[in-house]
């Protein structure tokens, strides 16, 4: 029997394909959403789950919540007398889970199909299957969570062609995907998504604002004071689904302090996490090539979309009501549940086909011919998988006896703003001449990176892994990397003109695929290239001489 299970940031479901239908496994409890917390009791025994959550407000010290986003980095909790990596408390938690579903189907679980955020990168996958594989599971498929999502609603309807925008917003990572459903086949054509933006962002807000209005400062809290403000002004989001004023009160050194938010209130406190939501929804129906009147349904998946701001915010775009007919903190589950199913060859399920996408691009860093550094796109983002590329990359003068291939992941320009994964080192043939290599990336179902090196001149292979083994990289250098993809960069105010349309160009290289990428790759080599001969009536033209170019 294969399970499926949607591991989230703040709650956890583990489901099967059984009779001909999902069925979602509940707690000892009785309760299907599985709270992502791992805590110690006094006595030293490890806590998950609900029995964990009890104790949060109370031991915050002795549990640990949210650890999801940090999968894929060097980030440590501490937990009694130990330290615990976020794969490591990823991998008990699956454990608790796979234990679950063993008491109630009464035999032993080996296989998984578990979901992860649609732009999760290679190394977050990858400590997702280390965590899986220390769980004592193996992890048949990795499926996007949005994915997962439009495989529940769209199963009902399979014969029915269809375009769908899966908005998922969970609570720590917000994710959307196009999904075409016809003949049998659910096809992804894009996948875009924001991995620092989830509903508990928007509970951050509410406290942010509760500490300046009573004229308080975390800091005089104490841990435990801390996460029960905190509880207090989730249960108040969570009011304000369905009132249009919420309050509470607390105690604090005998004072009784109030605090009182109306809906409108909370759409003004809420307006930047709102806009960051228009971004990866831009970027995947423009990846796909999708108009407004294109889309035929909205699928709201994750807790935090029952929010009304966030649904009102949806309906304003596309002028239309999303879809809700199933529970939005069940739909993952049940993707994965149905994957599990496919998996087993559950023969209700045979003649169904799903395709998947690569959510970020992939590539290796080359120097152009200004003699700067620049990331080459091989497998470019949404490229339906498992996909190969074949590029041709050369050596950097005739002499030359070694090459290294660098390989990157991610959407910047330049290759340190990318997630570094790798390297391979190729020994050059002593012919005094440049040498051509053949460059081969092949991405597979499961965020393995397959990269082939050929010398043309000897015909020789040199090949690596990315996603297999996770020893063979440090750790503290893909969180260096990791960190430095998703920092923000403050801008010199003297150069800001010239930095800002940098920025704006790198923003293109972002947003755009192919012969435009290309195109604006070029730019930003002869911008940089002026930008060093200080000249500023060289740089003003060149400015102007791009926007003509560019068009915009």
């Amino acid at each position: 029997m294969k399970i499926g299970i949607d591991l989230g940031t703040t709650h956890s479901v583990v489901g099967i394909w059984q009779d001909n239908a999902v069925k979602l496994i509940p707690d000892m409890e009785g309760n299907v959403l599985v709270p992502s917390i791992v805590g110690l009791s006094e006595d030293n025994y490890i806590l998950v789950g609900q029995a964990a959550r009890d104790r949060l407000a109370t031991h915050p010290a002795h549990t640990i919540c949210e650890f999801k986003r940090f999968m894929g980095t060097d980030k440590t909790f501490s937990l009694g007398e130990q330290d615990y990596s976020a794969t490591e408390l990823s991998a008990i938690l699956l454990k608790s889970l796979k234990e679950q579903a063993e008491h109630y189907l009464q035999e032993p679980i080996t296989e998984a199909v578990i979901s992860v955020p649609a732009y999760f990168n290679n190394k977050q996958r990858q400590a997702t299957q280390q965590a899986a594989l220390l769980a004592g599971l193996k992890v048949e498929r990795l499926l996007n969570e949005p994915t997962a999502a439009a495989l529940a609603y769209g199963l009902d309807n399979k014969d029915c062609e269809q375009t769908y925008l899966v908005l998922d917003l969970g609570g720590g990572t917000f994710d959307v995907s196009v999904i075409e459903v016809f003949n049998d086949i659910f096809e992804i054509h894009a996948s875009s998504g924001d991995n620092y933006l989830g509903g508990n962002d928007f509970t951050n807000v509410i406290e942010e604002d509760l500490y300046k209005k009573n004229d308080l400062y975390k800091g005089f809290f104490s841990d435990s004071e801390l996460r029960n403000i905190w509880s207090l002004c989730e249960r108040l989001k969570c009011q304000l689904t369905n009132e249009s004023t919420a309050s509470f009160n607390f105690e604090y050194k005998e004072k009784t302090y109030s605090y009182t938010l109306t809906l409108e209130d909370y759409r003004t406190l809420c307006s930047e996490l709102i806009e960051r939501i228009k971004f990866p929804i831009n970027r995947a129906m423009s990846d796909a090539d999708l108009t407004l009147e294109d889309v035929d349904g909205l699928i709201l998946v994750g807790g935090a979309t029952r929010m009304p701001i966030f649904q009102q915010q949806i309906s304003r775009v596309f002028s239309r009501i999303p879809q809700t007919q199933y529970n939005p903190d069940h739909a993952i589950a049940t993707g994965a549940a149905i994957q599990a199913g496919m998996s087993a060859r559950a023969k209700e399920l045979k003649d169904v086909i799903m395709t998947d996408v690569c959510p970020f691009t992939l590539g290796v860093e080359v120097n152009n011919k200004h003699g700067q550094s620049e990331f080459l796109p091989i497998i470019e983002r949404n490229a339906t998988i498992p996909v190969s590329e074949t590029r041709s990359v050369y050596s950097a003068h005739p002499e030359q006896e070694k090459v290294l291939i660098k390989i990157y992941q991610g959407e910047h320009y330049l290759p340190k703003d990318n997630v570094f994964l790798g390297d391979l080192e190729i020994n050059l043939e002593p012919l005094n001449i440049i040498q051509e290599l053949y460059l081969t990336y092949t991405y597979d179902l499961n965020g393995v990176l397959e990269v082939e090196v050929t010398n043309v001149a000897s015909d020789k292979k040199y090949r690596t892994y990315v996603g297999e083994n996770e020893e063979s990289l440090s750790e503290s250098e893909l969180r260096e990397r990791f960190s430095r993809l998703n920092a923000l960069k403050v801008l010199p105010k003297d150069k800001l003109v010239n930095t800002a349309f940098k920025a704006k160009l790198e923003r293109l290289f972002q947003e755009n695929l192919g012969d435009k990428r290309r195109e604006i790759g070029e730019a930003i080599g002869q911008f940089m290239e002026v930008l060093e001969t200080h000249d500023n009536h060289k740089i003003e033209r060149m400015i102007e001489n791009i926007k003509r170019y560019l068009s915009y």
